[in-house]
């Protein structure tokens, strides 16, 4: 980050000045231009951008919806949405085939009292599970 204050402190030498310091306003005006040309997101090293685990979060959803269901309307749709998913990420090719495996690894789905398996439900709370966020999170990260 020194280098950052750094080069943000001074300015190059237009012919026959000498290096002038930027007004302290000036440089907070240029990393907030930095800021909006980078799409405003900060990132610490070793964190997950809220889009990439939301974007992975859908995708295993999509994915885990489409093994439950295989062959019907939804699971199309499913797939569908998936590949749109992967289309709007920037996550390398291997994360997808990680996320994929994390996907087919839920529980298989509870029942209802008169036995009718909730499928949806299960893919659902399995995404939601603080453990199964963590996991995707150690996929994705950079």
């Amino acid at each position: 980050m020194a280098h950052l204050k750094f080069a943000l402190a001074y300015v190059a030498p237009q012919k026959n000045q000498t290096i002038q310091k930027i007004q302290p306003w000036w440089w907070r005006l240029l990393l907030m231009g930095a800021l909006v040309s980078c799409g405003g997101t900060v990132v610490a090293a070793g964190q997950v951008p809220e889009k990439e685990l939301l974007l992975a979060k859908r995708y295993v959803l999509a994915t885990c919806i489409n093994d439950r269901y295989p062959g019907t309307a939804l699971a199309n749709e499913a797939d569908a949405w998936a590949s749109a998913l992967i289309e709007d990420g920037n996550l390398p090719g291997e994360a997808y085939l990680a996320l994929t495996k994390l996907a087919k690894s839920a529980p298989p789905p509870m029942a209802t009292q008169n036995g009718t398996p909730m499928r949806l439900e299960g893919c659902l709370d399995f995404v939601e599970r603080k453990d199964v966020i963590d996991k995707i999170k150690r996929r994705i990260r950079h």
